[in-house]
């Protein structure tokens, strides 16, 4: 199988077609077409001389790693784990360590919507870091994103604001290819950073800075990411219950989720983002109408989605 520059060309453009479709598109309709195009990218690679390896090994590394991606968000974490080992290897065949961190660094991040226990996406946290080694990467903001909101759900408070402020320090020394793009699954726009430190307050209990993070955030998110907005409205409800109001945190949880547009109602990182803020309603609270309610809807919705 003969290959061409610009039929590597061609797959970049692919790749980063695809890159701002996953987490826009509902896995069910992005998933078919990119299994076929990931299947046929990685037979290329096989056949490809070695001038043109390097860049056809980070496209298949890219499209394993946004099938794992779709395949989280269509509740699928068993095959996503094998898809993003798949991504890690093929990226460290190229000599792109800003690939390889950006690649761990991701995985990290997705990691916390799997049924893993939280101190896996740390692992992975620290390894996408390890791999930037000093640099300001994707994969480095990335790593920080995943360890300050691991932490924070560990109830590791002070230790999750530290990884905040390592996050903020690393968005600063961003180039801003990376940091103005707020489409792509590899870029690092501002409303990631703010997502991640309204998702720190939040646990943390601290409304006000909390708040100030979720407005500026929704200003940010292009309107096509539903997903981002949906999950900024569930930090709301993390807030209230931390500040003692489980019943109307419970309240904006069914809120939040009968206003999803239809093709969300199936995502499930919205679905385990929601789940996470019905966990952490006190056990008094835990038999209100409201929170029944709210826990009752997110059954029918994964029984929906099954």
């Amino acid at each position: 199988m003969h290959q061409r520059i610009s039929d590597v060309e061609e797959w970049e453009r692919t790749a980063w077609q695809y890159a701002r479709e996953v987490g826009v598109a509902p896995p069910a309709s992005v998933l078919p077409e990119l299994l076929v195009d990931l299947d046929e990218a990685h037979a290329r690679l096989t056949a490809a001389d070695d001038k043109l390896r390097e860049r056809l090994a980070r496209v298949c590394a890219e499209l394993s790693a946004l099938t794992a991606i779709a395949l989280i968000a269509a509740d699928s974490p068993g095959p996503a784990r094998r898809f993003w080992r798949t991504a890690v290897r093929v990226a460290d065949q190229t000599t792109d360590e800003a690939l390889q961190a950006r690649i761990r660094g991701r995985r990290a991040v997705f990691t916390l919507y799997d049924d893993l226990p939280v101190s896996t996406a740390l692992t992975m946290a620290e390894d996408a870091v390890a791999v930037s080694d000093g640099r300001a990467t994707a994969g480095a903001a990335s790593g920080h994103a995943a360890r300050a909101q691991g932490l924070a759900q560990l109830g590791c408070h002070a230790e999750a604001r530290r990884a905040l402020g390592d996050l903020e320090a690393t968005f600063e020394r961003l180039g801003a290819a990376t940091a103005d793009d707020r489409r792509s699954q590899w870029g690092w726009g501002q409303q990631r950073l703010l997502h991640v430190a309204s998702f720190v307050y939040a646990h943390a209990g601290d409304a006000s800075r909390a708040t100030r993070a979720q407005e500026s955030a929704l200003t940010l998110y292009p309107k096509q990411l539903d997903q981002g907005r949906a999950q900024i409205e569930l930090h709301r409800a993390t807030c209230l219950i931390m500040a003692g109001d489980p019943i109307e945190g419970a309240l904006h949880v069914t809120r939040t989720l009968t206003s999803l547009p239809s093709p969300l109602r199936h995502d499930a990182l919205i679905r385990r983002s929601a789940q996470h803020v019905v966990e952490a309603v006190p056990a008094k609270a835990a038999n209100d109408p409201a929170v029944c309610e709210a826990r009752h809807m997110l059954t029918s919705m994964a029984s929906s989605h099954g």
